[in-house]
């Protein structure tokens, strides 16, 4: 290979590199990466009912999630962090071991 085509290669690796990471951004993502069609009526009827029996338990607070992967995929939070302040758990919320 000649000096000038090896600079040319070297010279579209950032442009290859570049069109690479954008493809993931640009193109939908693969099938097994897509939620059941029915995933988003479950998770409401789940977060229901979880929800009605931290009440009837007197649960002060708690939250959950659906994680796949590395992704959050869907998160509710239910009553307070702190009584003494009203603080509400949030997504912030730091649960400390004993605290589950």
């Amino acid at each position: 290979m000649s000096a000038s085509a090896r600079m040319r290669n070297r010279s579209l690796w950032p442009l290859a590199s570049m069109l690479y990471l954008l493809s993931g951004l640009l193109l939908p993502p693969p099938l097994h990466a897509q939620l059941p069609t029915r995933f988003q009526e479950s998770w409401i009827r789940i977060s229901t009912e979880l929800r009605d029996s931290l009440e009837s338990e007197g649960m002060v607070g708690a939250s959950w999630a659906f994680v796949r992967g590395r992704d959050v995929v869907a998160m509710e939070t239910f009553g307070f962090a702190d009584l003494e302040t009203n603080r509400m758990v949030d997504k912030a919320t730091v649960y400390h071991w004993g605290s589950i």
